[in-house]
């Protein structure tokens, strides 16, 4: 009973250094990379208790990866804030200045998103490896061996070019576009009658290629949460498609003057569900191409690809 109140403990100590952080970091990267932005129909209570929520969510994912992690120290925070940054900045804020035309973006809110993500990834990661008691134990994993094979990167390639950017269009195409308000704020972007037809729009657009370099980081970002992980092939698909779905998405729940609260509830549907199947999958196929390592504590882990 006194290591869950523990547990908690930390977890609520975290989740509030995590809020901090956070907006310490968005306060000065508004101050480095200035931009205009109508607020007028942000409520700021409101704001607070959804950061508070989101942060918490954040949190929870993040304790858990350590918790089930052999790697410890600046190995563990180095990949907590890869997760971090990458997720639940660089790819959003990627994509966002992609439709910045359309979402009325200023570039410079993404550049101050990328400062925050880089302050938030750096600053909270080793507490939290410090906090959780997970900094001086012995990392069991260190003489983890890596080999990989034709099959390995033929899976790679599937994953990127075509898995990716297809759930990337299944999912806009039959949820996000089924919203009046989406099109209204995509206006100019035209859907074709059928799916089909939309993804032989896609593959020769600049949108395709982006979506594969996006998949091509989203695979290297999920390798080493498999190789950190002493779990079963399961539980880490289980975290990786967690990871994905909610570390990036979690942030729709927060008001912001950029999108109405229908096109954030659609977006959030949208891409937590692909990302969650997305990260299971990557997870599943890189697994079944014979990328392994022993779920033995004790036994050297090894990586090898048939």
């Amino acid at each position: 009973m006194k290591t869950i109140f523990v547990t908690i403990g930390k977890l609520l100590l975290l989740t509030i250094l995590m809020q901090i952080i956070w907006s310490v970091g968005l306060g000065i990267g508004s101050q480095l990379f200035p931009f205009e932005l109508s607020t007028s129909g942000v409520d700021a209570g409101q704001l607070f208790l959804r950061m508070t929520v989101v942060c918490l969510i954040h949190t929870s994912l993040l304790y858990t990866l350590i918790h089930f992690a052999v790697w410890k120290g600046w190995k563990l925070a180095s990949l907590l804030a890869l997760e971090i940054f990458v997720i639940q900045f660089a790819l959003s804020a990627v994509e966002a200045l992609f439709f910045g035309g359309y979402l009325k973006m200023p570039a410079n809110l993404a550049w101050s998103m990328i400062f925050t993500g880089i302050i938030l990834s750096l600053v909270w990661s080793p507490l939290a490896v410090l906090i959780s008691g997970n900094w001086k134990q012995i990392d069991s994993s260190k003489h983890l061996k890596t080999a990989t094979g034709n099959m390995f990167w033929m899976n790679i390639a599937l994953l990127s070019v075509v898995v990716y950017p297809f759930l990337y269009q299944l999912a806009g195409y039959f949820i996000a576009w089924r919203v009046p308000e989406v099109r209204a704020l995509y206006d100019g972007l035209e859907a074709q009658p059928t799916f089909i037809a939309q993804l032989g729009s896609f593959v020769f657009s600049e949108l395709h290629l982006l979506q594969i370099i996006r998949g091509l980081v989203w695979i290297a970002i999920a390798i080493p949460v498999m190789l950190a992980l002493k779990s079963s092939m399961w539980m880490k698909a289980l975290m990786v498609g967690l990871l994905f779905a909610l570390l990036m998405n979690a942030q729709h729940l927060l008001p912001n003057a950029l999108m109405v609260p229908e096109v954030r509830l659609a977006h959030f549907i949208e891409t937590a569900s692909s990302n969650f199947v997305w990260g299971f999958v990557i997870v599943w196929l890189l697994s079944k191409s014979g990328f392994t390592r022993s779920s033995n504590i004790g036994e050297e882990g090894k990586l090898a690809a048939a």
